[in-house]
C-alpha cells in the first residue's frame, strides 16, 4: 500500500505481548524457530490488510514468501500445522483470533462514530434554535459548501475512483479489493487503471496481473512506469 495514502487505522490490530506463550507459538518456535515466529506475524499482518473480510488467497502464497525472504513451503507449513490459522474451502485461509479482535475494534469505531453524529446533531439544534431561520440556512449551506471544498481539495484516493465498476455476478474467484488497493499504489489516468481492471477481469485469482505486482514490488524502483509495464504484459 502506498504510504502516501494510509488511514489512521489501516495497520492497527491488538496484539497480546504474551502471544509468543501460547502453546501453538511454542511448538511453531521450538520446530521452525524465530524464523516461523516471524512468519506468523508477517501473514497476520497481511490478513489485516485484507479488508473487509480479512482473508488472504492460497495461491498467492508463493509471491508472499517471495516478497518477505523465505519459501512458500514454510509459510504453507505455519498456515496448515499449527492450529494458528483456519483454510476455507482449499482457496483461502483466515485467522479466527484476528476476526475476533477486529470485530471488536470495528464495533467500537462504529459506536464512536454514531455517538460523534448524534453529538453534531445536537450541538445543530442548539445553535439553529438559538438563530433565526435565514441565518441557520445561511450557516448549514456554508458548512456544506465547505466540505464539497475539502473534498475536492484532498488527496482522495484514485482506488475511490474505480468504485464506478463493479465485478461481474458470474462465480469467479477474484480479490476486487486488492487489486484496487494495488492500481492506487501506481501513477496512471483512471482510463488505464479500468483498463487493467478489465483485462484481468476485475482481479481474478490465479490471473498473470498478481505476478506483475508482485515484480513491480520487488524491481525496487527500476521499473519506471509501471502502469504502462502492466499493459504491456496484458496486451
Amino acid at each position: 500500500m502506498s504510504t502516501n495514502y494510509i488511514r489512521k487505522d489501516t495497520c492497527y490490530f491488538s496484539h497480546d505481548s504474551n502471544a509468543k506463550d501460547d502453546p501453538k507459538c511454542v511448538l511453531l518456535i521450538e520446530q521452525l524457530g524465530c524464523e516461523g515466529y516471524g512468519i506468523f506475524w508477517i501473514l497476520v499482518e497481511t490478513l489485516r490488510e485484507q479488508q473487509p473480510d480479512f482473508k488472504y488467497p492460497l495461491i498467492l502464497i508463493p509471491a508472499l514468501a517471495r516478497r518477505y525472504n523465505t519459501t512458500a513451503e514454510k509459510m504453507k507449513t505455519v498456515i496448515s500445522s499449527y492450529g494458528l490459522f483456519k483454510i476455507e474451502n482449499n482457496e483461502f485461509f483466515f485467522s479466527e483470533s484476528l476476526n475476533r479482535r477486529m470485530k471488536i475494534f470495528l464495533d467500537k469505531k462504529k459506536k464512536l462514530s454514531e455517538a460523534g453524529k448524534r453529538g453534531n446533531e445536537k450541538r445543530w439544534k442548539i445553535a439553529t434554535q438559538s438563530l433565526g431561520d435565514n441565518k441557520a440556512i445561511a450557516i448549514k449551506r456554508k458548512e456544506i459548501k465547505e466540505k464539497e471544498i475539502t473534498l475536492f481539495e484532498s488527496n482522495i484516493s484514485e482506488e475511490e475512483n474505480l468504485l464506478e465498476l463493479f465485478p461481474p455476478e458470474d462465480n469467479v474467484n477474484r480479490n476486487w479489493g486488492a487489486l484496487k488497493r494495488n492500481l492506487s499504489t501506481i501513477q496512471g489516468s483512471i482510463e488505464e487503471k479500468n483498463k487493467i481492471v478489465r483485462m484481468s477481469n476485475f482481479g481474478k485469482i490465479g490471473h498473470p496481473i498478481w505476478q506483475l505486482f508482485d515484480e513491480i514490488r520487488n524491481s525496487n524502483g527500476k521499473i519506471h512506469t509501471p502502469i504502462a509495464f502492466i499493459l504491456s504484459k496484458l496486451n
